[in-house]
Order: structure tokens, then sequence, then C-alpha cells
């Protein structure tokens, strides 16, 4: 399908919802989802049914009996075990809509070549804490060496509702904390999401992100009549890479802060749990000398 074809009659709904450019821009991207997982099943799911350009499916693992009993990875069959798992999934979701691209990817991560990531819009790894390591692999990889990241030390930044010295914005989680920044380079963009036990979470790494905020025409209630449509608001922000975001001191934190991000730290530190109690204790220490 050519990115000036939709099938208007298959995404009336959600064209009504966000527009007609909106649905020309899922169907010219492309996004790679690292690990068929149930979490991956989802998403990919849900991107189909949007009408996504392209998604790849990565997995070098095989359908196992444990993959069926968790009932997580609903699109795959009795009769899928000992397939790859990517090639499975992308079977079963292939149906949901067939005019949206998709391939298995069978390939290790650290086998595929940069210039096939850089292929891709977006990353998406769904393995939970070892998909966290993989978005920083990629990151390492794609990043073009020390002029990817800006020296901080020239300047510090500010923003309209917190100040430069660590005091942070009302109501934030914590103090700002200065972390090195990247110049805009046509990379991809990166999130990493797990659903540890009674837990989720997503990290985002969206390189610099634009956002655009249009606020409709105010309706005068006495005259009946509606006034000029505010000026839209453009925002830029500059995402730090992952590992930079994870690596925020416990003394820098409020008490409201999420106790997950805490513990999603010492788990991307430590191998074991007597690793984890240890660094555990360890960050308490610092955060009261701190």
């Amino acid at each position: 399908m050519g990115s000036e074809t939709i099938d208007v009659k298959r995404y009336d709904r959600q064209i009504r919802l966000w527009g007609l450019d909106t649905q020309r821009g899922l169907l010219g991207t492309r996004i790679l989802l690292l690990r068929a997982t149930g979490l991956c099943n989802e998403a990919a799911k849900n991107l189909v049914l949007a009408g996504v350009g392209h998604v790849s499916i990565q997995d070098p693992g095989i359908v196992s009996a444990d993959d069926l009993a968790s009932g997580a990875v609903f699109s795959m069959r009795k009769t899928d075990v000992g397939r790859n798992r990517a090639e499975a999934m992308v079977e079963h979701l292939q149906p949901l809509n067939p005019s949206v691209d998709m391939a298995a990817v069978t390939q290790p991560l650290a086998l595929l070549s940069d210039d096939f990531l850089c292929q891709f819009q977006y990353i998406i790894s769904t393995h939970g804490i070892e998909g966290v390591h993989e978005v920083g692999e990629c990151v390492t990889r794609l990043s073009s060496g020390t002029a990817a990241r800006a020296d901080v030390s020239r300047k510090r930044p500010r923003d309209a509702t917190g100040d430069a010295d660590g005091a942070g914005a009302k109501g934030s989680n914590g103090a700002h904390v200065l972390v090195p920044t990247r110049k805009a380079e046509q990379l991809p963009k990166l999130l990493a999401a797990g659903a540890p036990g009674m837990f989720g979470f997503c990290a985002l790494d969206l390189l610099h992100h634009q956002h655009t905020v249009v606020t409709k025409r105010v309706t005068d209630a006495k005259a009946g009549e509606a006034g000029a449509a505010p000026a839209p608001l453009r925002y830029q922000v500059a995402y730090p890479t992952i590992a930079d975001a994870f690596g925020v001191a416990w003394s820098s934190l409020q008490p409201r802060s999420p106790r997950l991000y805490c513990a999603l730290q010492l788990l991307l530190a430590a191998k074991s749990p007597d690793e984890v109690e240890a660094l555990r204790l360890a960050k308490l220490a610092a955060a009261r000398d701190g």
C-alpha cells in the first residue's frame, strides 16, 4: 500500500478520532519490536489494527510449552511449539490487517547491522529488565561516539518552573539532575517496557521530540460567537538516554518518587538477590549521607 493510499472505510473510526494526517503518519512508520513476549503480542496487535505501515518482530527463540502455559502470548498455538517465536507471532497477527507489512527477524540483536536498525523510526523492547539493556546496546551502537553528546558543563539549563541549582519544580518527583544531552540526529526513537509481577513500566528515549498543543476557539457565552483561536503552543523536549535516566542518585529523589523506579535501578545493576540487597543498603547509606 502506498503512502498516499489509505483504506478510509477500514480506518474510519480512528480517522474521526485523530484525523487523516495522523493516519498517513502511521502508514509511513516502521517499527521494530524486540522479543516476542506477551507484551509484544499485545503491542503488535494494536499497531497492526491501527494501520502502521511496517511492523517487524525480532526473536531468535523457539516457542515452548511454557510460552503457551503463561497465556500472555495469545497469538501462539500448540502447533507452533518448536517454531521460531517471531515467525509464529507474525503469521497469526498478519490476518488481522493484511494491508500492514509484517516481517519476522530471527537473528539475535547483536547480529543485526546498524543500517538495519536505522531503517526503523521506533525500536521497542518488550523484554522487561533485559529489554532496558537491549535498548542501551542500541544507543551505544547507533550514537555517533562523542559527537552525540554535548558538554553539559558549559551551560546550566533553566526552565519555566525550576532553576538550575537542583531545587526542582514545584510538585516534581525530585531535584533537577543534569545529564548529557545529544544532538538531534536521525536515529530511531527507543522504548523499553516490561510487566514484572503486578507492576508495569515504560522507559522512553525519544531523542528530540516536538509537540504542538492547539487550543480550541473560546466561545463568548453572552455574544454567542467564537473568538479567535489562540496561537498553537510548540514544545521541544530533549530526552536523556535511558541509562542516564535510570542513573539518578536516590539523594536527588523525593519521598513521593515511585518506588518502582528505585526497584528498577536495583534490578538493572544487580544479578542476584544478594547483590540487590547489598546495593539497596549502599544506596540508602549514600542518600542519608548526601
